[in-house]
């Protein structure tokens, strides 16, 4: 199944670019958290820091290590390289790769836990190297995922970087890996309503907030998630990163009177603006 339709209101294509270039990519009417802002001046606000991989960042630590260290995802492809792994790869140091090469020898069944190594403690540190480090965007390795960045990201993309460099190599790791690096939150503005939505990936929930920073709803949306990815297997697919095929995956977009949120590619469920109610659509 190809990517899923996002429904979402038209979005401003043309972000501010510096020195006349034009745009690495666009806020599109179907690009993922396309109403994602970058700011919020005088409303106080959930913070959506910091930018830096905690361990309990990395959703599938096992699975990672592993796909890292042949470059591919196992459960796609037994011989291709993945252009996404390896270039991750290409960017640890060799002391962290010998860690996860160690780590990775002592999983003798794919899949089944095993004691955590110091190869898992390399990788987050590297990671967050590379998080304060230089920009981590390639043009030909990110190409396949233009589509795919959101909205926050694709802004950051086309403005200086300086103290938000940090944030957007955070960002880029999560579009490229989204089942395997949790989102930091984002925060919506709807245009219509002059609101404020937190999206909270942890607890998996979206809180409304008004313009005096006092919040008026917190919708839970973890049981509707759970519901939806019952039916599916949980494997990466490249190429299809907000797909039905990755499990878990969601996107939040505010229409007239609700938020409409995506699970997978084929259920959408309302959140009523008004009461933050939660209900499931029907199916398309």
């Amino acid at each position: 199944m190809g990517p899923r339709c996002y429904a979402q209101a038209p979005a401003v294509s043309n972000a501010p670019v510096t020195n006349g270039a034009a745009p690495i990519a666009s806020v599109e009417s179907d690009t993922p958290f396309a109403s994602a802002i970058l700011d919020h001046p005088g409303v106080k606000l959930p913070e959506q820091g910091p930018w830096t991989l905690s361990p309990d960042d990395l959703l599938q630590m096992t699975l990672l290590i592993s796909d890292l260290v042949e470059h591919r995802d196992q459960t796609i492809s037994a011989h291709k390289d993945d252009p996404l792994f390896l270039f991750l790869w290409d960017l640890l140091s060799s002391e962290t790769k010998s860690a996860l090469e160690a780590e990775r020898a002592k999983m003798v069944i794919r899949g089944v836990p095993h004691e955590p190594g110091p190869g898992q403690q390399y990788l987050v540190t590297n990671l967050n190297k590379l998080i304060q480090g230089k920009l981590i965007y390639d043009s030909n390795v990110f190409a396949p995922l233009k589509p795919f960045l959101s909205g926050d990201t694709v802004k950051l993309l086309n403005q200086p970087t300086g103290a938000d460099l940090a944030r957007l190599n955070r960002l880029l790791l999560e579009d490229a890996f989204p089942l395997d690096i949790l989102r930091r939150p984002k925060i919506l503005f709807d245009v219509a309503s002059q609101n404020y939505i937190f999206v909270d990936f942890s607890k998996k929930a979206v809180s409304l907030y008004g313009q005096d920073g006092q919040k008026k709803w917190t919708a839970d949306l973890g049981p509707s998630i759970a519901h939806e990815s019952e039916a599916f297997p949980y494997f990466r697919s490249l190429g299809m990163p907000v797909s039905s095929r990755n499990v878990g995956l969601w996107d939040v977009s505010p229409r007239p009177g609700m938020l409409l949120v995506h699970i997978l590619a084929a259920h959408s469920y309302s959140v009523n603006m008004s009461s933050g109610s939660v209900n499931r659509l029907p199916s398309l």
